[in-house]
């Protein structure tokens, strides 16, 4: 029940999901560990600024930025190249980008074999 909680994608998949490694990150930057941050989530930096650009979209500027389409098109591809590079070089073996075995499709999987 907890993996519902933190990560519904992981309980269900086993699999990581793009923003798995996020809330360490966070942790670790509040505990002034920067390196630590960049270690669980090289991203962590994008999300105040997309929270940022959604808080004062109606500003002239950060609207200008809002209903700019390279801007959400060149923030996907950078979330989904960071993505595949995390899972290339970490998973299944290092957190966050572990492989969950008991969340429910890999128990299926097994369960069938």
């Amino acid at each position: 029940m907890d993996r519902l909680l933190i990560c519904p994608f992981k309980a269900v998949t086993g699999l990581p999901c793009p923003g798995c490694g996020m809330t360490r990150a966070f942790l670790h930057l509040a505990d002034g560990d920067i390196a630590g941050a960049f270690h669980f989530h090289p991203l962590f930096w994008l999300v105040p600024i997309l929270i940022v650009v959604m808080i004062f979209k109606h500003k002239p500027l950060i609207a200008k930025i809002y209903r700019n389409q390279r801007f959400w098109l060149g923030t996907m591809m950078l979330v989904v190249t960071v993505y595949i590079a995390r899972l290339v070089l970490y998973f299944p073996h290092q957190a966050p980008l572990d492989l969950d075995a008991d969340a429910v499709i890999p128990r299926l999987i097994s369960s069938l074999f």
